[in-house]
């Protein structure tokens, strides 16, 4: 049975808690036109929009926080650093998304605020891939394998069927709300330090 170190999830509780009440928020004040079925998150946050700052300071917010979390697992130790690292560069990559903010008029900025939320996706991808070659239970193994297949098919489907963009990348949060509050640091199942 998977036993939960309380140590190992709950710091995430911050940026995640911040994370989804400022999209539930952002959402309540979208425009009519929005779909959460096709319209990526980012969409609510652009230029024209009259509380765009939400959203986009949200991304900021959000990026902040996860780079706290990791420097308090890097200080505790707690997590090899290999793979804090993944971490790190999608809190960095989610502070780009919000600087970089949606814009219909400027085709350049949003081309960069895209690239960023892909190289966040890639980030968490990335780190649960990791987390099947470094942890020593097998169990384990294929619990982040199933995460890291499900967190790539959803980014990837978000990408190739723009009608299911907004579905698809919500799907990818939600999978890894998941995984980072049950298997991320994981290693073994009970004397999991490293």
């Amino acid at each position: 049975m998977l036993k939960m170190h309380r140590f190992r999830w709950t710091p995430w509780l911050i940026p995640l808690v911040f994370f989804l009440v400022v999209q539930v928020i952002a959402l309540m004040f979208a425009p009519s036109g929005y779909s959460i079925i096709e319209d990526h998150i980012s969409w609510m946050g652009e230029q024209g929009l009259s509380y765009r700052w939400m959203v986009n300071y949200g991304w900021i917010g959000f990026g902040i926080l996860i780079l706290l979390v990791v420097g308090w697992f890097k200080q505790k130790e707690e997590i090899p650093s290999s793979l804090l690292l993944p971490m790190m560069v999608f809190g960095i990559a989610l502070m780009l998304m919000g600087l970089w903010n949606v814009d219909s008029n400027d085709e350049v900025l949003t081309e960069y605020h895209f690239y960023a939320f892909y190289i966040a996706q890639g980030a968490i991808v990335l780190s649960a891939l990791l987390h099947v070659f470094l942890v020593k239970i097998e169990r384990l193994r294929v619990l982040n394998l199933s995460f890291a297949l499900v967190l790539l098919i959803s980014a990837l489907l978000s990408l190739l069927i723009p009608t299911m963009a907004g579905f698809m990348e919500r799907l990818f949060w939600i999978m890894f709300i998941i995984w980072l509050t049950t298997v991320y640091g994981r290693l073994d199942f009970h004397n999991d330090k490293r």
